[in-house]
């Protein structure tokens, strides 16, 4: 979502009238399943990148909100378009309903390596386990049908939700990044995580 956008107030959100979403998962778990990308999907990416509680723990170094859908259609079109990243919206499988994206981006093809993305956007599923489960299917698709050797994430070092589902999840930090982007009045750290798949494997 790497277009600049203009900050909204603490706590808004968006409200949008989003086509109903039939597209079978790709990807199946107990819970969730992770399906494709596809151009509609800029409805909820719309709503979900507008929305402050979303935000507030990514750690981003700009903080992006999208003025408009067509502005957001332009971003998941390039998203689709980008030869080294593959992106899976996270499908709620009892109403088959999107609650967020997961992906992977900056794939290396010649060293087997890539950078894990995840956002849960609605809210009301925090707390679920259901980052976990799409992880580990995200994880569980990139070693064993993709071939990945390294997978790697940034992640603030304040999101400590997220810090422990990485931890569960077997990631192991590797790196600091001192003073990574200005947050709520001060300069703070980003963590660098990686898996390794014999880790995965033998996890």
């Amino acid at each position: 979502m790497a277009v600049s956008r203009p900050k909204a107030p603490p706590g808004a959100s968006i409200r949008i009238n989003a086509p109903v979403f039939h597209a079978k998962p790709m990807l199946l778990g107990e819970r969730v399943g992770l399906r494709p990308l596809e151009t509609q999907d800029a409805y909820p990416l719309l709503k979900w990148f507008n929305d402050q509680r979303v935000l507030e723990d990514l750690g981003a170094e700009h903080i992006f909100f999208c003025v408009s859908l067509e502005e957001e259609q332009i971003i998941v079109e390039r998203m689709l378009r980008d030869v080294h990243a593959q992106w899976f919206i996270i499908m709620k499988l009892q109403e088959l309903e999107p609650i967020g994206i997961i992906g992977l981006a900056n794939m290396d093809e010649k060293n087997a390596s890539a950078e894990m993305r995840l956002v849960i956007g609605e809210v009301k599923e925090w707390g679920k386990g259901m980052g976990e489960e799409a992880v580990r299917l995200l994880l569980d698709y990139a070693f064993n049908s993709r071939n990945i050797h390294r997978i790697w994430l940034r992640v603030a070092e304040y999101n400590e939700r997220a810090i422990r589902l990485y931890d569960k999840c077997g990631f192991v930090e590797e790196g600091r990044s001192r003073h990574d982007h200005y947050h709520k009045g001060k300069w703070q750290d980003a963590l660098r995580m990686s898996l390794i798949d014999s880790e995965w494997r033998s996890g």
